[in-house]
């Protein structure tokens, strides 16, 4: 008896020195992220929020919850350490359950887009299965009761998880739907929920986050860029941003807010975080510059989205028409008029319907036409009238599918991610919607195609759409897609685009947009 109990002082002095700190992160938290090493570790161990006819895996000792490495021959899935709890469902007639804390007093918000992820080995036992990762709230609500399921459909509750034993399981759960909530706990937990169930369980977890699913993420949150300005006049602008991704941003990193294809018509196409700051998740950051509006009329197109430069574009990208002109144009409510350069009007452009007005060289109009295509100079008959044109694409009568023109591109080299671009179109939300072109592709290598970009009521890009492709190459060809606009879809523009390193020439004609 005596040589058992030395045994056990003996392990139980083994096992504390495995037990990291037992501190709690009293501070703000805006992540988490875990991998059970060393450098990285600052979870709790033998911390009990709450138990009931739990026993230990082995009998002279509580049930366990610590970081340990190299435990029967089980490789971590990553680095040398991971989060081991075992422990024995004791009682056939009662819930038996044991929820440990990796932390406490954490104050970790829930914002749009934040995810749960761990990866979890459970050993060899059934009972092993029921075991998961939960959340406590401000609120005193919890992760497990709140119903939601991961991304493999099974609830989160540990008393209904059903992953596969002996292997490592990545367990994702998007918390966008606790959006404003605040995480106090962490906790890790067996639960049978079952009665009946008896045995023992040991699982391992490991690489634990709670973090937006993006390393590069922003939220464009408001801007003070304006609907038109005096030409030659200048006006100084605002440009506020949300980080919403997992990395920080700064100009040792090369993270700006740039002008979409890099170059705009009214500023520099770069603007540096200013004061040298760094933008953590959750931070916002207001970029401030000057606007210069050309000496001549006109409606021109400003865009803009942060960039790591050479690295990758990245979140909202806010995309605004600017009118140029001494004397502004009407514009009403779901109702878009444009004019010649004699302000007489071109087109009046509604949410199902454009009317088009045709005058003749003398000003004297001609004819009045209501069209079910909402796209004006659709086969770009009335040369760049309504498109902002890519350096790389102008108008062509080389070769036309209707009328004598259409548009062209071409280049010599690798072209990756360039468009020409129509004015905003009013839509209706939630509404189906048809873009159809012809298209003639005799690219050499890369993509031609054309497409739509949906934005909100502030001008904010909401969805890029699906492309219209056609295969055949060397000769003109047809296709549609069929458009379901966004809830809060206000406005679209139609976009020629090349891409994936396009090299050679192509041509878009006859483009319509047509309500369904």
């Amino acid at each position: 008896m005596i040589k058992v109990s030395k045994m056990v002082i003996a392990f139980l002095l083994l096992f504390a020195c495995l037990i990291p700190n037992a501190m709690a992160d009293n501070g703000q938290r805006r992540l988490l992220s875990n991998t059970f090493e060393s450098h990285d570790n600052d979870s709790l161990g033998m911390v009990t929020a709450y138990s009931a006819n739990v026993g230990g895996y082995y009998s002279t000792i509580p049930p366990e919850a610590s970081t340990v490495n190299g435990e029967l021959g089980i490789q971590p899935h990553s680095g040398v350490g991971y989060y081991r709890v075992a422990g024995q469902d004791k009682s056939n007639s009662e819930n038996s359950f044991i929820y440990f804390k990796l932390y406490t007093n954490l104050n970790l918000s829930i914002h749009e887009g934040m995810k749960l992820s761990y990866w979890v080995y459970h050993y060899q036992y059934t009972q092993s299965k029921r075991m998961a990762i939960d959340l406590v709230f401000e609120d005193g609500s919890t992760l497990r009761d709140s119903g939601i399921t991961d991304t493999r459909g099974q609830r989160m509750h540990p008393a209904y998880r059903n992953d596969p034993l002996n292997q490592w399981v990545q367990v994702e759960v998007d918390l966008s739907p606790h959006t404003g909530k605040t995480i106090k706990e962490v906790l890790v937990a067996y639960d049978d929920h079952e009665a009946s169930e008896t045995g023992y369980f040991r699982s391992y977890f490991d690489d634990l986050s709670i973090a937006p699913s993006q390393d590069l993420s922003a939220q464009i949150v408001s801007n003070t860029i304006p609907d038109s300005m005096l030409p030659g006049s200048t006006h100084e602008v605002s440009v506020t941003v949300k980080n919403t991704g997992k990395r920080e941003w700064s100009e040792a990193t090369a993270v700006r807010l740039g002008a979409v294809d890099d170059s705009d018509p009214f500023a520099i196409g770069r603007h540096v975080i200013p004061n040298g700051g760094t933008v953590k998740y959750g931070d916002t950051v207001t970029f401030t510059f000057n606007m210069v509006a050309p000496a001549y009329e006109g409606v021109l197109i400003t865009d803009w989205r942060m960039v790591q430069d050479g690295v990758a574009w990245f979140g909202d990208m806010i995309k605004k028409e600017v009118k140029v002109a001494h004397i502004p144009k009407p514009s009403i409510a779901n109702h878009y008029y444009t004019y010649n350069s004699a302000n007489q009007l071109l087109d009046a452009l509604h949410t199902d319907y454009r009317i088009e007005y045709v005058y003749d060289i003398n000003g004297n109009m001609l004819k009045k036409m209501k069209t079910n295509n909402l796209l004006p100079n659709a086969s770009f008959e009335q040369g760049t009238y309504f498109w902002n044109f890519s350096p790389t694409m102008a108008i062509s009568a080389h070769l036309s599918h209707e009328g004598s023109h259409s548009i062209r591109f071409y280049s010599d080299t690798p072209i990756r991610g360039t468009s020409s671009d129509s004015y905003f179109i009013p839509v209706k939300p939630d509404t189906e919607y048809e873009l159809r072109a012809n298209i003639y592709n005799n690219l050499k290598q890369g993509s031609f195609y054309v497409d739509t970009y949906e934005f909100d009521n502030q001008n904010i890009g909401v969805y890029d759409g699906d492309a219209v492709l056609v295969p055949q190459q060397g000769q003109w060809g047809q296709a549609s897609v069929k458009i379901r606009t966004k809830p809060n879809t206000t406005k679209i523009i139609v976009r020629v685009v090349a891409d994936s390193g396009a090299v050679g020439e192509a041509f878009a004609d006859s483009i319509s947009l047509i309500k369904k």
